[in-house]
């Protein structure tokens, strides 16, 4: 999929690329829709995960839930280390920043990429099976959850690990703090609130950095 499709727009605009992907999603959920059925499906947590574990000032707490995040904080911590401490991430990073200069030194940026797209593909894996029972799964499960992560990464500043980390936190504590005090209905409306004013105040997002276009 990444060298038939999504090859061909890395070097279109980023609107185009999300617009591909988006629409592959599309794709996969209404093929999936027409093999499996829509009906939701439960998806057991394992039995030695299941019930509370007792947290310090926390009090009882979810145990897959906690393992969710223990995972996630694994999985962001070693992305993090991969971009921004070795050659490869360096590689990444400066061929999205300028793709064309970093091919005039000499440096093929077709395998880094189809490496960055197995990576998230398998990060969305792992993401479905730790999530999976938290909630019921069903063919929306994945498209569901695109538009908050694109706001996570709009706001907290394109390229940034960091920024999508603070984002993803205030988005979330938002959301729940809505549905917790009864507004539940609001809970949508009040991220894209949440992601409107931010980028009002900085268009770039809370880590991005500005970008001299002239």
């Amino acid at each position: 999929m990444e060298r038939f499709i999504a090859q061909a727009f890395y070097d279109r605009p980023d609107t185009d690329q999300i617009l591909v992907t988006f629409g592959l999603a599309i794709i996969v959920q209404e093929l999936l829709r027409a093999l499996l059925g829509g009906s939701s499906q439960p998806f057991p947590q394992p039995s030695w995960a299941s019930g509370p574990i007792a947290l310090p000032v926390v009090g009882n707490f979810p145990r897959w839930r906690l393992g969710v995040i223990a995972i996630t904080a694994v999985l962001v911590l070693g992305v993090y280390a991969l971009v921004e401490y070795t050659d490869f991430g360096l590689i990444v990073q400066a061929g999205t920043l300028d793709g064309e200069m970093v091919r005039l030194l000499g440096i093929k940026l077709s395998r880094p990429y189809l490496v960055v797209f197995g990576i998230g593909a398998a990060l969305a894996g792992v993401a479905g099976v730790v999530g999976g029972p938290l909630a019921n799964v069903n063919p929306n499960i994945g498209t569901e959850q695109l538009v908050p992560a694109f706001l996570t990464v709009v706001i907290g500043g394109v390229g940034k690990i960091e920024g999508a980390v603070i984002a993803g936190l205030m988005l979330g504590t938002l959301q729940v703090l809505l549905i917790q005090t009864g507004y539940a209905a609001w809970s949508q409306v009040g991220i894209y609130a949440l992601a409107a004013l931010v980028l009002l105040v900085r268009p770039q997002g809370l880590l991005g950095s500005e970008v001299d276009v002239s």
